[in-house]
């Protein structure tokens, strides 16, 4: 609506410039008083058309800015939508495949204490409807020292590099482990981490974080080799000094951003 006014304005300006030339060809004025009202009315038509004319530009580049960072939070919005319909678990979820996730975290009952082993069952299932062939499951467990606001993702570069050997045998073609049928079909492994002086204090104030990592793979029903992982660290808040499993508290960790 401002835009249409600001047309409207320089189209009547453009009108009474017309009028005033055509006015001072016709009948110039006499007298020095009339010559300057002239000349003072076209400055200020100039002025102000020159104002109106800048006034429009810089709203129509405002205007396309916003236009150009619209459509590229559109397709921004798009493109992870786009990931997220590509992603391995979506697509398993609506075709019924059968995939690979942590059932749950089975901590086995005892003490934080220094020189204590503290072990963890990684219970692995397939969640899906259908079985998955040639599974492969490899966990690790490890202190990070020095953790801070970006320990997740010094921990999952830490572990990329860990995947990579695993990623590479699997995609030759080597594994020929048996199906896992669905229906709650599932395995497990037990990880072990021996706490140092020092480790639990830290752990509990979070300057050092426990972590878990699991990488999966496994063949879908059409021959396609899918990878996954899943990474978690112990919850500082839930460190008693004798512990059951029910005590432990597991976080996700944070996603990277891409």
């Amino acid at each position: 609506m401002f835009d249409f006014f600001l047309y409207l304005t320089l189209a009547v300006l453009s009108l009474v410039t017309t009028y005033l030339g055509g006015h001072m060809a016709l009948s110039p004025p006499e007298t020095a008083r009339a010559k300057n009202l002239y000349r003072l009315s076209f400055a200020g038509i100039c002025v102000l058309s020159l104002t109106i004319i800048v006034t429009i530009g810089i709203r129509q580049y405002r205007a396309a800015a916003r236009a150009d960072a619209t459509q590229k939070e559109l397709q921004d919005s798009i493109g992870d939508i786009r990931k997220q319909l590509q992603s391995a678990e979506v697509v398993r979820r609506l075709t019924g495949e059968g995939f690979l996730e942590t059932k749950r975290l089975e901590v086995f009952p005892g003490t934080f204490a220094p020189s204590n082993v503290f072990r963890v069952n990684v219970v692995t299932q397939n969640a899906g409807a259908g079985p998955v062939t040639d599974p492969l499951t490899v966990s690790w467990m490890s202190i990070l020292e020095n953790a801070g606001s970006d320990a997740d993702r010094k921990v999952r570069q830490r572990f990329e590099g860990l995947i990579k050997p695993y990623q590479a045998e699997y995609l030759s073609g080597k594994p020929q482990a048996p199906e896992i049928q669905s229906g709650g079909s599932w395995t497990w492994s037990t990880l072990e981490c021996q706490f140092a002086e020092g480790d639990v204090e830290a752990l509990k104030n979070e300057t050092k974080r426990l972590y878990v990592f699991i990488f999966y793979g496994w063949t879908d029903s059409q021959g396609r080799k899918v990878f996954a992982s899943d990474c978690r660290y112990l919850q500082a808040v839930s460190l008693p000094r004798d512990y059951q499993n029910k005590d432990i508290v597991w976080q996700v960790c944070v996603e990277p951003v891409e």
